[in-house]
């Protein structure tokens, strides 16, 4: 027990079951998860209980469930290019989808979508995963979302780039002339921010511009 304790203590996992026994007995580890020093995040994860409300922890531990990649807004905070989120999206190939609890949001996308790895897990790139947080953002936090991400170093010409690989993408217009604004320097689009992006982006739609 005292290396069960020890190890979730200084390490803040996830562990699977078998992890855990092998750094104790099977009844030490059940007693320990009764007693919720340890807590089952996910179908076999686990971790301590002071790492329970870690959003690193939480996010590690709903790519190893699901069996996919930490996508969107998550990808983005994984990467440092944005915000930790209070959901976690992570999306998965078609019919691997999985219901899970309120804090992971599991999507399946057809799309080949560009990965690398941190932390031995599969993370969506920043320029790709700015274009899913884009598509599954609602309408007034998208034009920040831009912001942050190429403040924090995201390309917008890899943006644009990433776009092209989605032949349907709810809000490609407004995603595009945002991307544009904003390589336009961040001055000019904070001033473009909101009202005004909307009814320019409202102006392409209606003369047909293409995209």
């Amino acid at each position: 027990m005292a290396d069960l304790t020890r190890v979730t203590t200084r390490s803040l996992g996830p562990f699977s079951y078998a992890q855990l026994t092998a750094l104790a007995s099977r009844k030490g580890v059940d007693a320990a998860i009764s007693r919720k020093e340890l807590i089952r995040l996910l179908p076999n994860r686990y971790c301590n209980a002071l790492h329970c409300e870690s959003w690193l922890v939480r996010a590690l531990a709903a790519v190893d469930w699901s069996g996919g990649a930490l996508a969107g807004q998550s990808a983005l905070a994984m990467a440092g290019a944005g915000e930790e989120p209070t959901a976690i999206d992570v999306v998965v190939k078609p019919g691997l989808h999985r219901a899970g609890p309120d804090w992971v949001r599991v999507r399946s996308t057809v799309n080949a979508t560009p990965t690398f790895h941190a932390l031995g897990r599969s993370v969506v790139t920043p320029a790709a995963a700015v274009v899913q947080a884009f598509a599954w953002a609602p309408a007034d936090r998208r034009a920040g979302l831009i912001l942050e991400a190429c403040r924090r170093g995201v390309s917008p010409e890899h943006v644009l780039a990433a776009s092209e690989s989605y032949s349907r993408l709810p809000g490609r217009a407004e995603l595009t002339l945002m991307v544009w604004l904003r390589s336009l320097g961040g001055g000019v689009f904070a001033a473009l921010r909101g009202g005004l992006v909307a009814a320019i982006t409202q102006d392409w739609l209606q003369v047909g511009v293409a995209v």
